[in-house]
């Protein structure tokens, strides 16, 4: 079932064109920046952008500009 889910979703993010990535990483990034879990959160971990997932570099910058500490997973 997870793999299912997962591949639908691959397959939708594989059809957004570059501008529509970026518009709605926007708008997921100002909906988490603005959340209350993020204010009271001092640690964030947050993973790396690849392909057309959600950019997540306008997050780390605003992270680390707030001194939290930002933890990015390691997949090996």
């Amino acid at each position: 079932m997870k793999q299912v889910i997962r591949q639908q979703y691959k397959k939708i993010r594989q059809q957004l064109t570059p501008e529509m990535v970026s518009d709605k990483s926007q708008v997921i990034s100002k909906q988490l920046l603005d959340s209350t879990y993020w204010k009271e959160s001092q640690t964030i971990m947050v993973y790396l952008s690849f392909k057309n997932e959600v950019i997540t570099d306008s997050i780390l910058d605003y992270g680390w500009k707030q001194g939290k500490t930002m933890v990015i997973p390691i997949c090996q």
